[in-house]
């Protein structure tokens, strides 16, 4: 028994693969993603669950080159990108949403992974928050192959991906529980055959969603590097701060193939272009629906409304709401007819009214636009809890203006500290495309407008 024993295993040995990805900085392949998503958004009306149909198809296409590869999975890789085509068509309770699409300025794209981190942005342009959603799938090709296994296996075996590399595969934030197993099917000379099945609970945007995953895929053993990947994900995930629940089934079918050269990621093309990351690269762009304003902000903001009336923006940090901030267009004013600071902080103590505990202080400048800021400060108390209002109202000299205000819990002030003055400095004011619901340009009545920002109850 012992001598068939020592047998098998050695025969085993002999047949085992070697799935070894092997990447090399200047890789250059082209891939082609398609994903299909089908469910239910999941949201709590008035104490009843309410599910609303959801079917978003993307299609994208885009050369990819290897900018460096880390040899563990913790090590920094990075890539650079150019998409041909990235689109996506919406439907939301059957009703068809525009189609979404990258606009030329922002198809070159950097992307990095390092641990179960990843990030892209755009250096010749500034992404919106549609855009990063655009370009960010399950199935990063900076990491796929990170799930192979580092020693051989023979035909049948089976092994456990790393928690990371699973948890970029279904671009997830966190991972709490990864139950992921590899299997290795077939192989001949040049490629091998794989699956991978099992369940995962994770968090997005600090949210507990659950999962569901299986997976084929290719690896070419010539080249080192998986080709082909068909992955369907199964995902209930709990309402939050910035998003509803969803149910929804998401199946994703990636093929990567080999190129000898890329007229879009020449160095032609790429001279004077900054690669690297830096904290301005990472800013996301955001216009008003109505057309009012535009500013920049860093990836924790997140627009949760955005109408003729309001803009709420709210801001997450590892996964927890810090603040909240309402942006409301002003009515156009004459010249010679900006509000007073005093009348200003009047007008956020009679809105707070009994929830007020008292002003902390009050102020004006002139700002790097020439636009005129106010900015209120003040301490309360909502339902026992100790709250923190930033009041803002920002003016340019011919009269259009908006309105913020900031809400957050007293004891987050510490974390929130400066988060405003920088997200209001970036404020930039236009000519609306519509006029403010209820205002009217020959009678214009900006103390209605500031009332409805101002009103801690405003959603």
């Amino acid at each position: 028994m012992a001598v068939t024993v020592a047998i098998s295993a050695g025969s085993a040995a002999e047949h085992a693969v070697s799935l070894a990805p092997n990447r090399n900085v200047g890789d250059l392949t082209r891939v082609t993603a398609k994903l299909e998503v089908r469910g239910e958004l999941k949201s709590l009306s008035k104490g009843q669950e309410t599910k609303t149909p959801l079917t978003v198809v993307g299609d994208l296409r885009y050369d990819e080159r290897v900018l460096a590869w880390g040899k563990q999975l913790s090590d920094a890789s990075r890539s650079v990108r150019y998409f041909a085509q990235a689109d996506a068509h919406i439907a939301v309770d059957g009703q068809t949403l525009p189609d979404r699409t990258l606009d030329e300025g922002k198809r070159l794209v950097v992307a990095q992974v390092a641990g179960r981190a990843a990030s892209c942005f755009a250096p010749r342009d500034m992404f919106t928050r549609d855009d990063l959603d655009l370009v960010t799938l399950p199935g990063n090709t900076l990491a796929i192959d990170r799930l192979l296994p580092d020693a051989a296996i023979a035909v049948g075996e089976t092994w456990k991906p790393a928690a990371d590399a699973v948890t970029l595969l279904c671009d997830l934030d966190e991972a709490d529980s990864v139950e992921v197993d590899g299997k290795l099917v077939d192989a001949t000379e040049g490629e091998a055959r794989c699956e991978l099945s099992g369940k995962v609970e994770g968090r997005v945007d600090g949210v507990k969603t659950q999962l569901e995953l299986t997976a084929k895929f290719t690896f070419d053993r010539v080249r080192g590097r998986i080709s082909w990947l068909a992955l369907s994900i199964k995902e209930q995930r709990a309402a939050g701060s910035i998003s509803p629940g969803i149910e929804a089934t998401s199946r994703l079918q990636l093929r990567i193939a080999p190129l000898d050269d890329s007229a879009t990621l020449a160095p032609a093309q790429l001279a004077g272009v900054s690669l690297e990351a830096t904290p301005a690269s990472q800013m996301l762009f955001h216009r008003s629906a109505a057309g009012h304003f535009s500013l920049a902000h860093d990836r924790r903001w997140h627009a949760v409304t955005d109408d003729e009336r309001v803009t709420v923006m709210r801001m997450l940090e590892d996964g927890e709401l810090i603040a909240q901030v309402n942006i409301t267009p002003l009515a156009r004013q004459q010249s010679g007819k900006a509000i007073t600071l005093e009348a200003f902080q009047a007008d956020v103590e009679k809105v707070l009214g009994t929830s007020l505990a008292g002003i902390v202080k009050a102020g004006e400048k002139m700002n790097q636009h020439d636009y005129r800021v106010c900015r209120v400060e003040a301490l309360g108390k909502v339902n026992a809890l100790d709250i923190q209002w930033i009041y803002f109202h920002v003016a340019d000299k011919d009269g259009r203006g908006v309105a913020l205000a900031f809400t957050l819990d007293s004891k987050l002030a510490e974390r929130f500290a400066g988060e405003d003055e920088a997200l209001v400095a970036s404020v930039q004011l236009a000519d609306p495309t519509t006029q403010p619901a209820g205002a009217s340009s020959d009678e214009p009545d900006e103390a209605s407008a500031q009332r409805s920002i101002l009103s801690p109850n405003r959603k």
